[in-house]
């Protein structure tokens, strides 16, 4: 007599074999004349753009975007534009940083009156947390936009080198990487993507330990947001991190230190967001073998319990799915991924 549920392997439980859908859009489905007006429509979440050139011809310009949870792939091609980064989504956008790849022609960026020009073979990485421009070329490219929470551990160094040209053999081995991946995207399945950001992650951090001259701008001392969230971040294991903890180290009051945390939650919020990312990424790693309540008391939680039900509000699953899924190289999407998909999917939908 066969049983009327049958259980549901990890794989089959969290669609491991679909193929990921790409969000895409061409201005040269349009008439010439909306062509320009739609692809501002396109970039408004982020930016605002004008033409380098008169549009009255026509705008070509494309932009087809992979959400892959906590990295976010959107290649471009487009005519030579001018653009500023606006203010809008910026809460939500200061927890992203924007890496760029060339495949084609040239962007120049700037930052107060620092300019970079990125070229095929460089990268450029800049922070959606703060101001800067550029112009481009008749350009194509790729736009990966990083989640800071789940590349915590790579901040310091990321923050040191924004708007930065980086280049050298290293760079150059992770666009590779990048652009060789963009005819592969169409094809992967959902359970391998977080191998491709497992890889992509220890390229990047190759990159990030090349040594180099660092900016003039880079020597400036850090505020004191940057040393608050450095405190944290080094001391996630301890069940003593609060308030008071990091108000006795960094010799600051408990007001003082609501008000710089304010925009991220408050402290309590975003120390238990930082330790529930951090064991996120522990359990969807093959190679960490150790039990989930030992990851979970290793971060700083006390409660068993609590940590799983704060795991599953946090991100749609249970610490178990991310264990089990990681066997089979899949990480979960978060259900709280980075919103920007979100601005671009909407900006795409149909002129």
């Amino acid at each position: 007599m066969s049983s009327r549920h049958t259980a549901k392997s990890p794989a089959r439980h969290l669609g491991m074999q679909k193929l990921l859908r790409p969000k895409r859009f061409s201005t040269e489905l349009l008439q010439s004349d909306r062509q320009f007006e739609f692809w501002r429509k396109v970039m408004s979440p982020l930016f605002d753009v004008t033409p380098a050139l008169p549009a009255d011809g026509g705008f070509r310009a494309s932009w087809r975007g992979f959400d892959l949870g906590v990295v976010q792939v959107a290649e471009f091609k487009s005519e030579p534009m001018r653009f500023v980064r606006n203010r809008l989504n910026a809460d939500l956008a200061a927890k992203n940083w924007c890496l760029t790849i060339v495949k084609q022609g040239a962007i120049e960026s700037r930052v107060g009156e620092t300019r970079v020009e990125v070229v095929p073979g460089t990268i450029l990485i800049n922070s959606l947390a703060g101001s800067f421009s550029g112009a481009t070329s008749r350009i194509e490219c790729i736009n990966l936009l990083l989640n800071r929470d789940f590349f915590f551990d790579m901040e310091e160094d990321i923050d040191a080198l924004l708007n930065v040209r980086l280049e050298g053999p290293a760079a150059r081995i992770l666009s590779d990487f990048v652009l060789s991946s963009e005819k592969l995207f169409t094809a992967l399945t959902i359970s391998e993507t977080s191998l491709w950001i497992e890889t992509f992650s220890h390229l990047l951090g190759a990159v990030l330990r090349q040594p180099r001259k660092r900016p003039a701008f880079a020597q400036i001392p850090r505020d004191r947001v940057s040393i608050v969230l450095n405190y944290i971040r080094e001391n996630l294991h301890s069940p003593a991190l609060g308030a008071q903890s990091i108000c006795n180290a960094l010799r600051m009051s408990r007001r003082q230190l609501y008000y710089l945390l304010a925009p991220y939650g408050g402290v309590a919020r975003l120390i238990t967001r930082k330790r529930l990312v951090a064991a996120c990424r522990a359990l969807a790693r093959s190679e960490d073998c150790r039990l989930i309540s030992t990851v979970a008391y290793s971060l700083g939680f006390s409660d068993h319990a609590v940590f799983c039900k704060q795991f599953r509000e946090e991100f749609g699953f249970s610490p178990s799915d991310a264990r089990e899924s990681s066997i089979c190289g899949y990480l979960p999407r978060m259900a709280k991924p980075s919103s920007l998909a979100q601005w671009w999917s909407n900006s795409v939908a149909s002129p």
